[in-house]
């Protein structure tokens, strides 16, 4: 069919967070449960990310994060938005 498959998405947390607030750290947690619960890591094509922000500088800082060695394929963000 030729479609690709997204992780559950995370969401970078500045305050408040259940969990960690960065969306790569998240990622490699999730991908360490797929491998203790399956024996396997999860499969899926991109990283999904949401973000909320009304700051075009954090967005690009976030855009330009290093690579985690441990997620081979790329992050996407899936949602955008500034809520003015």
């Amino acid at each position: 069919m030729g479609l690709r498959l997204g992780s559950p998405a995370a969401n970078p947390c500045g305050s408040n967070c259940v969990g960690p607030s960065d969306p790569f750290q998240w990622w490699s947690q999730w991908q360490a449960a797929c491998q203790s619960n399956l024996g396997r890591a999860c499969k899926t094509d991109f990283y999904a990310s949401h973000y909320y922000t009304c700051d075009p500088s954090a967005l690009a800082s976030c855009a330009r994060a290093p690579a985690v060695p441990s997620l081979s394929p790329a992050a996407a963000t899936t949602s955008l938005s500034c809520g003015l």
